[in-house]
């Protein structure tokens, strides 16, 4: 028994040991700094793309006007020289009257394709294809060819996940879940024809589960697979078992299945990096889990045989929610903020989760160093969004929630 004892007293100093080394190695790697810059002009966002050579950024933006009818609300497409704290071109997309039981039109922007000289937006049920100079439609694609839920669950709704395209923006990948923990599909469009090449129905994928929650997906840089990750239990509540697979790859063409992957975690973003061979990124859905959240890391997989290569770590809170690369795949960004929690589950008190601080850490995927870390953000009510530019230099901070009015850039400087 006492041998025991201070076997598991060697490993709990042991594991200390090794992260405040691992904490003291991280700001060893850290030379490089940010320059920081700030939009704020009135109207809120919950949108956004880099253009392909980082130099501006397109944003929805919306904003209540009064009038003599009472308010209206406008959302319009907005291009911004962000370095220069100037708005280059805009266009309104909706004028809708407010009113206590309005239903606001739904759009999102998803990106610059084919080089930057079309923009990609959804509408409520529609993909847009618009010119990025004149900001005039080009092409319009119906999501609703094939099966949205006829009648929704009581207290539920669909609504589109995430949508992501292949390098040359010939194919998107969409993901629609039908409410929340009510299952959805995974599909995928031509964008030349508008036609559904192909589509997987969340139940397809895992049969019986009660929780039926999509994680994320994304489309290869060819387009010729997709990875889409699930949530199969409350998070907070399960846990992934051995036999659990939570990540597929699939082939677009033929549907089948490539390989199968038990994250470890419940995985939320999954992220192809274009690298040579090609790799999938997966990060975790939560940080509820003491004992495993804090060891949480991006992590580095072969898409084709589903084995682990690698782990991205980042000590002390570990990385969760968000995932990206560069378009290059060199740069993977992170989410390493922390939260706090108030409530004590051992007296009965509902134990709640509360933003500590937002941050974001920037790693070299092929050396798994450390590029910077941001500086500890101020916390909100909610998780920040950050968007990385297609070249890594440049991460864009965002709210959630339109009501949002600051949009922050850091713009990496690196230490010759």
């Amino acid at each position: 028994m006492a041998l025991t004892k201070l076997r598991g007293r060697v490993a709990v100093f042991a594991s200390t040991i090794f992260w405040v080394l691992r904490i003291a190695s991280m700001g060893q790697e850290q030379q490089n700094s940010f320059e920081v810059h700030t939009i704020k002009s009135g109207w809120g966002y919950h949108s956004a793309a880099f253009t392909p050579g980082d130099g501006q950024l397109a944003v929805i933006a919306v904003k209540g006007f009064r009038e003599e009818q009472g308010l209206q609300i406008t959302q319009e497409l907005q291009i911004w020289d962000f370095r220069n704290i100037r708005l280059t071109s805009e266009q309104i997309l909706s004028r809708e009257k407010s009113s206590p039981d309005a239903t606001y039109e739904k759009i999102a922007i998803y990106g610059y394709v084919r080089s930057g000289s079309m923009i990609l937006l959804c509408r409520n049920d529609h993909l847009l294809l618009l010119d990025s100079q004149t900001l005039r439609e080009i092409r319009k694609i119906g999501l609703a060819t094939g099966k949205w839920p006829a009648v929704p669950p009581p207290n539920g709704f669909s609504f589109i996940k995430g949508v992501t395209v292949d390098k040359d923006g010939r194919r998107a990948a969409v993901l629609l879940q039908w409410e929340r923990s009510g299952g959805g599909e995974l599909r995928v469009y031509d964008l030349n024809s508008g036609v559904l090449v192909r589509s997987w129905d969340y139940h397809s994928l895992r049969k019986n589960d009660r929780n039926a929650d999509f994680g994320g997906a994304d489309i290869s840089a060819d387009g010729r697979r997709v990875a889409v990750s699930v949530i199969p239990f409350l998070l907070g509540e399960g846990a992934l078992h051995s036999p659990d697979r939570n990540v597929f790859v699939l082939d677009v063409d033929s549907g089948a299945t490539i390989s199968e992957i038990n994250t470890g975690y419940p995985a939320e973003d999954v992220r192809f990096a274009p690298t040579e061979p090609p790799v999938l990124l997966t990060v975790s859905a939560d940080n509820y889990d003491r004992h495993r959240s804090r060891q949480d890391t991006i992590k580095v997989w072969d898409p084709v045989s589903g084995r682990l290569l690698r782990e991205l770590a980042s000590a002390p809170a570990g990385v969760h929610f968000q995932v990206q690369t560069s378009s290059d795949g060199r740069i993977v960004l992170g989410y390493t903020g922390a939260e706090k929690f108030i409530g004590r589950w051992w007296l009965g008190q509902e134990e709640n989760g509360l933003v500590e601080y937002d941050q974001f850490t920037l790693w070299d995927l092929a050396s798994g160093k450390v590029i910077a870390s941001s500086p500890q953000i101020k916390p909100a009510q909610s998780h920040g969004c950050f968007l990385i530019s297609p070249n890594g230099d440049v991460v864009l901070l965002y709210p959630q929630t339109s009501d949002g009015e600051t949009l922050t850039l850091y713009e990496l400087r690196r230490t010759p």
